[in-house]
């Protein structure tokens, strides 16, 4: 009976605020979990999660405006701004400027990317369509009724016309 005496006994429902009130992360953790897995905890161990906890709880900042905006008959979404004064650590604020800076540079070399491919892909596109333009194309020649004229030429004469087989659209 030795470890079971040293358990703590929670109520079914939650743990008592009166213990935690100011510790909103404690309060939320302990509040989900079954009585049964809230019976596994010593006091000292319930003592060293609400000090943990504590850690993690929000911080109030001097400006925090929140705002629901619903969206075509669905639950929406929501904006959050916040500001106050910088309580993070130098090193944290140096790594997640790096973060930042890595992001950024990754975002602008993918747009530089897709656009170089677009512009790419365009120009290829351009370029077999004006190809396909200036492919040369049989064409009569109207001006040239005779068909001895047509061959001095180097065209060729058939069904009554003179026919020109090697014709450039940029002609």
């Amino acid at each position: 009976m030795g470890k079971a005496a040293n358990l703590i006994q929670f109520p079914q429902t939650q743990l008592p605020l009166s213990q935690s009130a100011d510790n909103v992360v404690f309060n939320r953790l302990f509040n989900n979990l079954t009585l049964s897995e809230k019976a596994t905890f010593s006091p000292e161990q319930v003592e060293i999660l609400k000090q943990a906890c504590a850690k993690l709880n929000p911080r109030k900042h001097s400006v925090d405006l929140r705002l629901s905006i619903p969206y075509l008959g669905t639950s929406g979404f929501y904006l959050v701004f916040l500001a106050g004064k910088e309580q993070r650590s130098l090193t944290r604020i140096q790594a997640q400027r790096a973060s930042f800076w890595k992001s950024l540079s990754l975002v602008i070399s993918a747009g530089a990317l897709l656009s170089l491919t677009y512009i790419g892909l365009r120009a290829i596109a351009l370029q077999l369509a004006v190809a396909e333009i200036s492919d040369p194309h049989p064409t009569a020649l109207p001006w040239i009724n005779d068909k001895q004229a047509c061959r001095t030429q180097g065209f060729t004469w058939d069904d009554g016309q003179c026919w020109d087989e090697e014709h450039s659209p940029e002609f």
